[in-house]
């Protein structure tokens, strides 16, 4: 017997799209000339704030 969970997974299309704009953040701090070190802290920067909305629309969205 199959257990349904709670709340659906994220939609794929949507994890496509996030891995899309960290991939372009790091893209493009490497085209301005940025080391890769600070090219990934940049995209790490947007994936934490990416959270950190995620997380404030759920919980504030029922």
């Amino acid at each position: 017997m199959a257990v349904s969970p709670a709340r659906p997974s994220p939609p794929a299309g949507g994890m496509v799209l996030v891995g899309y704009l960290l991939f372009g953040v790091y893209i493009s701090a490497k085209r301005r000339g940025h080391p890769s070190s600070l090219a990934a802290a940049e995209s790490a920067t947007v994936a934490g704030t990416l959270f950190l909305v995620a997380i404030t629309v759920r919980l504030l969205l029922p």
